[in-house]
């Protein structure tokens, strides 16, 4: 929706003497009639590009991964159930995507040492990750591509990647920008933004001009339930994506910072809602520890959630471009109000606990609703075209 729409619809809810059926009026017409920009994220060589790195060479006693896998070849969530005898590292759909893999992804060459490599490419992945003394980036870059295929990710979470996974969520969520009057450009290496971009990613081996619209259920399930005696794992996780959105709020970030920290946060929260449609991770966050504790867990999210949506609302000077966050959190907040009422006969008042009224309940009524609906059958992020078509025929009147 327009920045100038947007000030429109803002200018007119502040004002006491529009009606409630007015700004639903104006917000049904400009549905009607608008070409709908959906953000998406970026994709492999744009995300790379942004951080200017290079492509590390591709390269797991066995770890079980939760359920199924995700296939080698074809990269869908779930359908790994048949595994290479030879190396035990290579998990497939079926006997297309093993042949195609043997003959045309190069597994004929890598099979004798793919093993011994998935082992040693693991062992570093996660040691790098946990070692404080490199810079940020320095940790993070050995993720990209090395843990694509099942079998060295395996090997990871053996060696300790879980729980160097929430070691970095919690070095995110406790992040402070320590000087207010740093004189130069102020980066920060999110690296939340780099596992959900990276590791949870779904359609890792066929994402190289691909959007990224789909997660891995099967990881994010093993890595939610890695913490069995307590919910942290995840509570971190949700803390660090919200802090990511903190910073972009901070005095300290201008210009290009502000937009560099933007598109990070946008790139979690719109993977968000790529977790949320999907099944399994929805089950994980919402049912592993206690699923009658659905209804609070759930609310506590939407609780957090609705302090830095009360800040993104008082933003006048375009730091949430295209109020592209807010839209999101409104969209997520949806998506964990149906998957509580799919999963857990739940029934969640985000309205009342996201404090939304007149403008920013028909935001949630009108066009996160009937997305977070769409996605959720979907089981991917709609594209603009369609995006458009879903909110145009949810509001025909």
């Amino acid at each position: 929706m327009s920045w100038t729409l947007s000030n429109e619809l803002t200018r007119k809810n502040l004002d006491p003497n529009v009606s409630i059926e007015e700004l639903d009026r104006i917000l049904v017409e400009a549905i009607k009639e608008m070409d709908l920009t959906v953000g998406e994220t970026a994709t492999r060589e744009e995300f790379m590009r942004a951080r200017c790195l290079e492509v590390p060479k591709k390269g797991a006693k066995s770890v079980k991964l939760p359920d199924i896998p995700a296939c080698d070849a074809c990269g869908d969530d779930y359908s790994g159930t048949m595994k290479c005898m030879a190396c035990e590292c290579a998990y497939y759909c079926g006997r297309e995507c093993q042949k195609m893999a043997w003959k045309k992804l190069g597994h004929k060459q890598e099979c004798s040492t793919m093993k011994e490599k998935a082992q040693d490419i693991a062992n570093k992945v996660v040691d790098s990750l946990t070692d404080r003394d490199l810079p940020p980036m320095g940790r993070v870059q050995l993720l990209m591509d090395n843990l694509n295929a099942s079998g060295p990710y395996m090997y990871a979470v053996e060696y300790g990647l879980h729980e160097a996974i929430r070691e970095c969520f919690t070095e995110d969520a406790n992040f402070i920008v320590q000087n207010n009057s740093h004189p130069r450009r102020v980066y920060h290496c999110c690296f939340t933004h780099w596992i959900m971009m990276v590791l949870f990613r779904g359609q890792r081996t066929s994402r190289a001009n691909t959007p990224f619209n789909r997660v891995d259920g099967g990881r994010i399930q093993a890595y939610v339930q890695a913490f069995p005696d307590d919910g942290n794992g995840f509570e971190i996780w949700w803390t660090a994506a919200l802090q990511a959105v903190r910073l972009i709020l901070e005095p300290v970030f201008q210009g290009r910072d502000v937009i560099e920290n933007h598109q990070i946060a946008r790139d979690v929260w719109s993977g968000f809602v790529l977790v949320f449609a999907s099944t399994r991770a929805s089950e994980a966050i919402l049912l592993t520890h206690d699923p009658t504790k659905c209804r609070e867990r759930a609310e506590w999210m939407l609780t957090e959630l609705q302090e830095i949506l009360a800040r993104l609302w008082e933003v006048t000077d375009g730091r949430d471009r295209n109020e592209s966050i807010q839209g999101y959190f409104n969209q997520v907040s949806a998506m964990i109000v149906a998957q509580c009422r799919i999963l857990g006969n739940v029934d969640i008042d985000a309205p009342r606990l996201l404090k939304l009224e007149r403008l920013t309940l028909l935001m949630y009524t009108r066009v996160a609703v009937p997305l977070a609906e769409e996605t959720i059958r979907k089981k991917k992020l709609n594209d603009n075209k369609k995006a458009t078509d879903v909110l145009k025929k949810a509001n025909r009147t």
